[in-house]
């Protein structure tokens, strides 16, 4: 659909953040699909700017390809009043089970997380994330995007701007003194 650029051989440290800065700022570019970066085996890969096309956000909300911006939104709008969740279902095996790794084995660095910008404070691997918090108080549970940076092999910091709703939940546990 020519949706997808491949990009071969970069280095994950600036220069990988500085081709996705490069395509990030119109609507649509491709989405950048890194492979064989320098510094790790064949197969770990970097997917970028996966929402820099309103044609690839509809294709993955199966929604019509030819939509203009306001067709798509009120596409959206009326899709979402007609969702019906999926309830989970626990499995024994499948893709997802099949490579983990535990205790001294657990090794966070494995995976190519890129030095974004000269400035960060580390490697990020997560920055388009979903991450879940729960309120502590409630049952209510909050999906934010917040940045997720390497420390060690172990250890991995999530950094919350003050305001969000993710950061009131992790202060009430830091309060109460709970992890």
């Amino acid at each position: 659909l020519g949706e997808l650029t491949r990009v071969d051989g970069v280095d994950p440290h600036l220069e990988l953040g500085g081709l996705v800065d490069l395509y990030q700022w119109e609507m649509g570019n491709p989405a950048l699909l890194f492979d064989h970066l320098q510094g790790y085996p064949p197969g770990y890969r970097v997917l970028a700017n996966v929402f820099t096309s309103l044609r690839r956000i509809a294709l993955s909300l199966d929604l019509p390809l030819d939509y203009g911006p306001r067709e798509f939104v009120q596409a959206w709008r009326t899709q979402l009043k007609d969702l019906r969740p999926i309830p989970p279902r626990v499995v024994d095996t499948g893709p997802v089970l099949a490579h983990h790794q535990q205790g001294g084995a657990v090794d966070i660095t494995r995976f190519p997380a890129p030095l974004w910008h000269a400035g960060d404070g580390g490697r990020y691997l997560g920055t388009g994330t979903v991450d879940v918090t729960k309120d502590p108080d409630s049952d209510w549970i909050n999906l934010g995007t917040y940045r997720v940076m390497i420390h060690d092999r172990k250890r991995v910091g999530l950094y919350i701007s003050p305001g969000k709703h993710g950061r009131q939940h992790r202060d009430k546990y830091f309060a109460r003194g709970e992890p």
